[in-house]
């Protein structure tokens, strides 16, 4: 389990543009090509679920947050889309509860057809080698994920979260743009167990609390906590 996590091999993994060496003049031409449309949305806005089904959506510029929608009105954020990234088609249908999309920045998306950027993609190899850095992304993610939502103890989950947010923000001081309440709905905890917590990781120095939402960590630690539920 600690390769997963280990700091060193996960620089690498920050996502990329889905156009990446590809010239601006070039991917302006094939987005015209395999495009049903564009649209700006303003913050704080939903984007319809009839719009994701049969297209894949790219950003091109702003934020967006997939959400899962439970049924007891709770919102649980499941990923946060950069500008750069793909999204829609490549999350999975089968969840317990509706998958959401909010606008946090304002954001341009494209709606490309399905059918024609499979066609594109088998004719551009550089297109095929971001598909499949792509596609590596998305494997990635889920792994983290399934990691997090099996772990049982309360203090290896927040080391999870934590060393989740060092791959995501490439760095082992950073913010976490979330509420309080968000967070620990994505870690399923009462507030009490988390700060019990924290202060025990505080302790030895795995995780410091800087300023309100900033924290800076050790991940060689967190990566000692997680590898004890190995063990």
């Amino acid at each position: 389990m600690s390769n997963c996590f280990c700091l060193d091999s996960i620089k690498n993994q920050k996502t990329s543009d889905f156009w990446d060496g590809i010239p601006a003049q070039e991917t302006k031409l094939i987005l015209e090509e395999i495009s049903c449309g564009a649209r700006v949305y303003p913050c704080g806005c939903f984007i319809e679920h009839e719009e994701t089904e049969d297209s894949m959506l790219y950003l091109k510029h702003g934020q967006v947050t997939a959400f899962i929608s439970l049924e007891n009105g709770k919102n649980i954020p499941l990923r946060f889309i950069q500008a750069g990234e793909m999204f829609g088609l490549s999350y999975p249908s089968l969840l317990t509860g509706s998958l959401t999309f909010q606008v946090k920045e304002e954001a341009s998306i494209y709606f490309l057809r399905k059918s024609l950027l499979l066609e594109k993609i088998s004719q551009h190899p550089q297109l095929l080698s971001n598909y499949l850095s792509f596609v590596n992304q998305r494997t990635a993610f889920l792994l983290n994920k399934t990691i997090l939502f099996s772990i049982q103890s309360n203090r290896q989950r927040i080391a999870c979260f934590f060393l989740n947010e060092i791959r995501s923000q490439n760095t082992c001081s950073f913010q976490i743009n979330l509420s309080k309440s968000c967070m620990l709905d994505c870690l399923g905890m009462s507030r009490s167990s988390f700060y019990r917590e924290l202060n025990a990781l505080q302790k030895t120095k795995a995780i410091e609390l800087v300023d309100k939402n900033k924290y800076r960590c050790c991940p060689h630690q967190l990566e000692a906590i997680m590898q004890e539920e190995v063990n």
